[in-house]
């Protein structure tokens, strides 16, 4: 091999060892920047998972003078939430811990209009959307360490003055028209004949019993005939007495809708939303049933007692 050749050699030979380390070492940093972006990652949905940020800069899980330090702070620098001016910040204790913050707004009249588009439920919809709705029947949003409940049809500007309350009891909402039934409900609501006495009571006792006595003709007919030709007639039959019953219904539906709005008309309302700590929440469950399981056994242990004295 000619000394040329040799050098053109070995100089190929060192080009495709420094591509290959050039490689290895892409490789590892790209490695090394998945795992960091994956532990930043981790760590933001720990931090998310336990932030317990009531709103502002109000934290859950606090004492009283801590609570009552932020509350000042935040009023300050939030005289308003969206297009509502904020009428009072209070908080709700359990065991002598910031359990949840209760923010009321100025009085405002969204239900009387019928829809509250600039009110505080329409701004945490956004936030949060459907998706992050609570698994939990009291509250409309979970997000890690705290749930939330919102209204924009308050009767009261001071709903809970309790934890305890809050815990126990719904909003107390003001008046706001009921729905008519729509012909979809047919189905959903009326097609099976035994929910149908739940909507009788809505009916005068007189036309009560001219929808049962209707209603057990159906049956008895079809118990009779039972052939296919019976399955059709009935299924038609069914339907008509139901569509009777809704436009029925309906009619006095809207009526009551039509004397309640206007005897309401002028009741106050106000936008409130209650911000909890989940883990006082679970506890003050956990404390309730407890206590209930006590109460339950020293009924039982009570009513041994009894008996015992009785045989004696």
């Amino acid at each position: 091999m000619k000394k040329f050749d040799i050098v053109i050699f070995v100089a190929f030979i060192t080009l495709i060892m420094m591509a290959c380390t050039q490689k290895k070492q892409q490789v590892a940093t790209s490695q090394l920047s998945q795992q960091e972006s994956e532990v930043k990652e981790e760590k933001k949905g720990d931090s998310e998972n336990n932030d317990s940020t009531a709103i502002g800069n109000i934290c859950l899980n606090v004492t009283r003078e801590e609570f009552e330090h932020q509350r000042k702070i935040f009023i300050k620098e939030t005289p308003k939430l969206g297009e509502l001016k904020i009428k009072s910040v209070s908080g709700l204790f359990y065991n002598d811990r910031l359990a949840a913050v209760q923010i009321i707004s100025q009085q405002q009249d969204y239900h009387k209009k019928g829809t509250s588009i600039d009110g505080w439920s329409m701004m945490y919809y956004e936030k949060y959307g459907i998706q992050h709705i609570s698994n939990r029947n009291k509250f409309d949003y979970e997000k890690g360490m705290k749930a939330i409940a919102i209204t924009d049809l308050s009767a009261s500007d001071k709903p809970f003055s309790s934890f305890e309350q809050f815990m126990e009891n719904p909003f107390k909402t003001c008046y706001k028209e009921e729905q008519l039934y729509s012909e979809d409900d047919i189905d959903s609501i009326f097609y099976y004949f035994p929910l149908i006495n739940r909507k009788l009571s809505r009916l005068p006792k007189y036309r009560q019993k001219y929808y049962k006595k209707i209603i057990n003709e159906i049956e008895e007919r079809y118990r009779k005939e039972n052939s296919v030709l019976a399955d059709a007639s009935y299924i038609v039959s069914k339907r008509k007495i139901c569509e009777e019953l809704r436009i029925e219904i309906n009619d006095i539906i809207e009526r009551n809708n039509e004397i309640n709005t206007e005897k309401h008309k002028n009741d106050p309302s106000w936008s409130v939303i209650v911000v909890a700590y989940l883990p006082l929440c679970d506890k003050y469950d956990n404390n309730k049933r407890r206590k209930e399981n006590e109460r339950k056994r020293k009924m039982e242990s009570d009513r041994q007692e009894d008996i015992k004295v009785v045989i004696l």
